[in-house]
């Protein structure tokens, strides 16, 4: 990918570098909601549609533009389920051999289950009715979470065991707010979410799942207001090169056309006491 560096910070025992692509502009960038990945592709979501993206293609700005977009391979909400008017997918995550996806905007909101190779779809999942929201979904070896689009003491983290298809909640008695993504890291067992936190400064936030607890890992500062509008939205966690990686997505709501950011921070480690911090409205972008 082409990428402007962002900052390089260089700590007592810890180091990372940050990256940002230009603007990149194209029909997946239209309300742009989740990526995740395999050994060999990139998924990217928006409201409508999943892109299966070769991770051999080059995530850059020529390509996002049509008619390159056809060499893709996408999908859109099962017919059956837009008759019923379903109209907005959320988040989504790898599960064993699946692409799981969340549906969200009518009740019973559900997590649709997709084959990550052939992206033929193979099964749907109720969510609680109670739920208003679902952001987010993240799959770990045998279970599956979720919730709405904050937890806190009202409202819990959902944990789904797929083979027992058992359903049990987290009580968190810490919160965080305006979730729009999550990913599980096996390495902490811990889930790690992008929240848009408005006209404050958002970011990256660690959720241990032993200690049931969140700490803010990296906080992204960003023009939320006219005229940019820009909105934090999905991620993943992943290892690349040896090293801990996370790809967070950028949107750009402009006028004519909404364009989009990849922001990788490479070489993670966690901080547990410190926080990396980004000012995004001051970078210059590279074409």
């Amino acid at each position: 990918m082409k990428f402007l560096a962002l900052l390089f910070y260089s700590l007592s025992a810890f180091s990372f570098d940050a990256q940002i692509t230009s603007a990149i502009y194209s029909d997946i960038g239209q309300n742009i909601q989740g990526i995740t990945q395999t050994n060999s592709s990139w998924f990217i979501s928006n409201q409508f549609q999943i892109y299966k993206i070769p991770r051999d293609t080059k995530l850059k700005e020529k390509n996002f533009y049509p008619p390159a977009l056809k060499n893709y391979q996408k999908i859109g909400i099962p017919k059956k389920f837009v008759e019923q008017g379903y109209n907005h997918f959320g988040g989504i995550s790898i599960f064993r051999n699946y692409l799981i996806v969340a549906l969200e905007r009518k009740n019973p909101m559900k997590i649709l289950f997709f084959d990550q190779e052939t992206l033929e779809f193979e099964m749907a999942y109720d969510v609680p009715n109670k739920l208003k929201s679902l952001s987010w979904v993240a799959g770990s070896s045998d279970k599956i979470y979720f919730s709405e689009n904050r937890i806190n003491s009202k409202h819990p983290l959902y944990v789904l065991d797929f083979d027992t298809k058992k359903l049990s909640e987290i009580k968190v008695n810490d919160k965080l707010s305006k979730i729009q993504g999550g990913t599980f890291s096996k390495n902490s067992n811990s889930l790690f979410f992008s929240a848009d936190m408005g006209s404050r400064v958002g970011g990256v936030y660690q959720f241990d799942l032993s200690q049931k607890s969140f700490h803010q890992e990296v906080a992204v500062a960003y023009n939320s207001g006219f005229p940019a509008y820009l909105e934090l939205e999905g991620l993943c966690f992943y290892e690349e090169n040896g090293g801990d990686k996370i790809t967070l997505l950028l949107l750009d709501n402009e006028y004519f056309q909404d364009a989009f950011h990849f922001i990788h921070i490479t070489d993670y480690q966690f901080l547990s006491d410190r926080q990396i911090y980004i000012d995004a409205t001051k970078l210059p972008k590279v074409n």
